[in-house]
């Protein structure tokens, strides 16, 4: 038994260090196409020019942005009573944005922690709750700090001048807390376009009647936790939440 164990464990680390290289070669790949096509007259091998501290320093903030990332979505999880171990959550912040980056919009990333979250063990409802949080408190502080930013700088200012940046900024804020408030007091919205959709695939026979009742109540039952688990981050411990506004910071 042991043994087996053994040899499980070895083939999972060489099938690693096999995607490890895959990942390797296709992104220097990847790399060296679009600077043969695109950036032959620019400067994008810039980095060659810098000096080592520099490139240590920005492996060092690259590595305290990932510890800080994942500390926020750990006490965010731990707000909503949700317990899972850190270096499980560095994976996963480590998947979403790699994710994020190979994925139009960014949209990828944040399926994928749910994703994974689900798998371990944290229902649905939970993870897609705790993962909508963290990327609404990244965008309250984006939105809090991009006018002081803006009024602070006058060379940035000079350059939105001639656009509506407010504007678009109130705009956007408004969607985020419409649809925030959409998920948490009115999800009985959310349940009904999800039912509409479910009974659309159903007529025209795309779902079976057992996957479709099944179906439904699975995401019917989640919907309901994750309005839950949204107004329980905001009546949450105090010392979770205020961490998790504090790493978001």
């Amino acid at each position: 038994m042991e043994k087996a164990k053994n040899k499980s464990e070895e083939l999972n680390i060489k099938k690693y260090i096999i995607y490890l290289v895959i990942f390797i070669v296709i992104s220097v790949l990847t790399l060296y196409y679009i600077y043969s096509i695109f950036g032959k007259e620019t400067s994008f091998l810039i980095l060659k020019d810098f000096s080592l501290p520099i490139i240590g320093g920005l492996f060092t903030l690259l590595l305290l942005y990932f510890i800080l990332d994942g500390l926020r979505l750990y006490y965010i999880l731990r707000s909503l009573e949700i317990k899972v171990s850190y270096w499980h959550i560095f994976k996963i912040v480590f998947i979403n944005l790699f994710i994020s980056n190979i994925t139009p919009f960014a949209s990828g990333g944040g399926v994928a922690q749910v994703y994974f979250l689900n798998r371990k063990g944290v229902p649905l409802g939970n993870a897609t709750a705790a993962t909508t949080i963290r990327t609404v408190l990244a965008s309250v502080f984006v939105f809090v700090s991009g006018p002081i930013i803006l009024l602070t700088r006058e060379s940035i200012y000079n350059q939105f001048a001639e656009v509506p940046f407010f504007a678009f900024l109130l705009a956007f804020f408004g969607l985020y807390l419409f649809i925030f408030y959409v998920a948490i007091f009115k999800n009985r919205l959310i349940k009904k376009t999800v039912f509409v959709s479910m009974r659309f695939m159903r007529k025209k026979k795309l779902l079976s009647r057992q996957k479709y009742r099944s179906t439904l109540k699975y995401l019917l039952k989640h919907i309901e936790i994750f309005g839950e688990k949204l107004a329980l981050f905001l009546k949450g411990k105090t010392r979770y939440v205020i961490l998790s506004f504090l790493f978001t910071v």
